[in-house]
């Protein structure tokens, strides 16, 4: 769903519910999209989880770590932070 700022902002308990029952909306100002509300993320899996999923990767090969460096130097951060 889209909405114009005004629209959702007269809307703003309905839209809620909406996005309550799994709906994403996209909040627009003058064309551009300024917000994107989205239902929470459930099913976070705990650290135990994720090692006993890590135990069950195959090992990398000798390389990875100088891929893993060399991805690293091309992220470069940007100028604003609250551009993204």
């Amino acid at each position: 769903m889209r909405l114009n700022a005004t629209a959702a902002s007269k809307g703003f308990s309905n839209l809620l519910s909406r996005v309550g029952e799994g709906e994403s909306v996209e909040i627009e100002r003058h064309g551009q999209t300024v917000a994107v509300l989205v239902p929470p993320q459930r099913g976070y899996l705990s650290g135990a989880a994720v090692l006993e999923l890590l135990d069950h990767l195959p090992a990398p090969d000798a390389g990875f770590g100088d891929d893993i460096t060399r991805l690293a130097e091309t992220l470069v951060a940007p100028v604003d932070p609250w551009q993204y």
